[in-house]
């Protein structure tokens, strides 16, 4: 079978109509739902050997050994190694003189060596996660005025060939105000399909 894959850069301010889209807070879910959520968390949240509180919530430090993404098939015996023996011909490991490396909420989370930090979920995350997604991820489109604030770019690459990583440079200016019933979200997505199999990864912000 072919390996597809996906890298999907968006950058939105995305207007969401629908209150339970958004807002884990006015949606409601069946007693079934909710124990299938208390299930999820317990899986998702391990034991740390550190708790640490910040503004964006609690970070747990995990095992290195014991993070979450080592649960894949394919990283059942996967060997973490701290530093990289070599680097990729394709990447470049001098930076630009002009490249400006922003800070994080990450830099206050100081776990100890061995571990990682992990952003402890709640129940509103997963509501929310899956709320969005049900109403908004399977409706790509552009900017037009069918679909104001939204504009997402895709570029689709069937080559079985390495890919060593993603950059996008994103930013909202004088975005609209937003209410309990709306957000605003720019996200980069790397996805990849075999078959009936995907996996994929999501970083930026809601």
């Amino acid at each position: 079978m072919n390996l597809f894959t996906f890298l999907l850069v968006a950058s939105s301010l995305c207007l969401i109509h629908n209150a339970d889209a958004v807002d884990a807070r006015n949606t409601t879910i069946s007693t079934e739902e909710d124990l299938e959520l208390d299930w999820q968390l317990k899986l998702r949240n391990q034991t740390p050997v550190k708790t640490i509180k910040t503004t964006a919530g609690i970070y747990d430090c995990i095992d290195i050994k014991k993070q979450p993404a080592l649960k894949h098939p394919q990283l059942q015996n996967h060997e973490i190694r701290l530093r990289p023996t070599s680097l990729p011909n394709r990447m470049v490991s001098k930076t630009s003189s002009s490249h400006k490396t922003g800070t994080t909420i990450l830099t206050s989370v100081d776990c100890p060596d061995g571990t990682v930090p992990i952003r402890r979920y709640k129940k509103e995350d997963l509501i929310r996660a899956k709320s969005f997604s049900d109403s908004h991820v399977s409706n790509i489109h552009p900017m037009t005025k069918e679909y104001p604030g939204q504009h997402l770019a895709i570029l689709r690459s069937t080559k079985l060939e390495s890919q060593y990583g993603i950059r996008a440079t994103m930013s909202v200016n004088n975005p609209l105000p937003v209410d309990n019933t709306q957000a605003s979200m720019a996200e980069m997505w790397v996805q990849s399909d075999v078959g009936d199999q995907m996996n994929g990864l999501q970083a930026g912000w809601i």
